[in-house]
């Protein structure tokens, strides 16, 4: 993968900087969107994971249940949220997941606009090859209404360490 300073929807992502410990040390938060989970992509995911809880998969039990309609599981938010900052933002070098924790205030349904901020919460050196990166993602609507705040801890690379042999 190249490297540049680029990080706009109009340049390839294989050109995008990859972001490595040392750029999210102290580094804004970001925020994208708005990003929107169709119904149709609801329904492909369901049908390719499985997750057919009456509550994703039937607005009519969802109705039961007193939401407006059904319902986006929860993990298919990370997923997305993750996607969509490595293909808006920057791919950040990631080496392993530590810990992941999401709150789930409100519902998310279909078909509807949502943006999300990622903060860098905590930033910790292992060794010189690698750091803890603690950070807060929160998915919100235009009227900065919370639906879901997720904290993830994650192990990436240094840009010290970057292309240096690595010893077993």
């Amino acid at each position: 993968m190249t490297e540049t300073e680029a990080t706009s929807d109009t340049v390839p992502r294989e050109q995008r900087a990859i972001r490595y410990w040392e750029d999210l040390q102290g580094a804004p938060p970001r925020t994208y969107g708005p990003v929107v989970f169709t119904s149709e992509l609801l329904d492909q995911l369901l049908d390719l994971l499985g997750e057919k809880h009456p509550i994703h998969d039937s607005g009519a039990f969802a109705r039961m249940a007193d939401r407006k309609q059904r319902i986006v599981p929860g993990g298919f938010i990370h997923a997305i949220t993750s996607g969509w900052a490595v293909q808006h933002g920057n791919p950040a070098a990631i080496i392993g997941l530590r810990s992941m924790n999401w709150d789930f205030v409100r519902p998310l349904y279909p078909d509807t606009p949502f943006y999300f901020t990622t903060e860098t919460e905590h930033t910790e050196a292992i060794n010189e090859r690698c750091g803890l990166v603690k950070n807060v993602r929160r998915v919100r609507d235009a009227d900065n209404h919370v639906y879901a705040i997720g904290r993830m801890s994650v192990v990436m690379l240094r840009r010290s360490y970057r292309g240096k042999e690595v010893s077993r």
